[in-house]
């Protein structure tokens, strides 16, 4: 069950991580990668990622992801199977 909140037009809501799918994946540093994972550890996320709902049903996935990949890994390092997204 996902759960959603209004801010403003922008509605953010929790998603499952395998129902986005990365459409250009990026290669990343690993010591920022994991500044990152630290972070969102700590502080927790302080922005959504932003996703964009998929018309095409060819995979399981229901969400292209526009921004935040890093994020999602990070949040997948952590552990977790849902992440807060716009």
């Amino acid at each position: 069950m996902s759960k959603s909140k209004t801010k403003g037009t922008k509605r953010v809501k929790t998603i499952p991580i395998d129902q986005i799918r990365i459409l250009n994946p990026r290669a990343r540093n690993r010591r920022n990668f994991q500044e990152i994972v630290q972070s969102i550890a700590n502080v927790g996320l302080k922005r959504p990622i932003t996703v964009s709902p998929r018309k095409c049903e060819a995979d399981s996935a229901s969400y292209d992801l526009v921004c935040g990949q890093g994020r999602i890994e990070a949040f997948l390092q952590l552990g977790q199977s849902e992440i807060p997204a716009m």
